[in-house]
């Protein structure tokens, strides 16, 4: 600590003011956990869409979803979802009723 004399009062100097800056990762650009969460329900789906009565007016698009094309669907549903709902996709997990039943309704969209 420094002390400064300036005649008949002491002065104590504050210290320096540091500001600190913290950068947070954002999750949700994240490629790796957006292929995982789409990779699990793509396969959530290929059940849904065999065991599920409530899925059996959207039976068509098993075809589609059984190939390569099924991933790009999937991708771009859970996409949408995302934005449109303002949720995260580490969150889709938490969410599962709402993501069975939003998938359900876009492909009813499309038949």
């Amino acid at each position: 600590m420094t002390i400064l004399d300036s005649g008949e009062q002491l002065y104590f100097p504050p210290p320096p003011v540091i500001l600190t800056y913290r950068q947070y990762q954002n999750v949700n650009a994240d490629k790796r956990l957006q292929d995982m969460v789409t990779k699990k329900f793509l396969r959530k789906l290929k059940v849904w869409l065999k065991n599920d009565p409530s899925y059996k007016s959207v039976s068509k698009f098993k075809k589609i979803i059984d190939t390569d094309e099924g991933y790009d669907v999937v991708h771009y549903i859970l996409k949408i979802l995302v934005k449109r709902g303002r949720t995260n996709w580490y969150d889709l997990d938490l969410q599962e009723g709402l993501v069975k039943k939003y998938i359900l309704f876009k492909l009813k969209e499309y038949v």
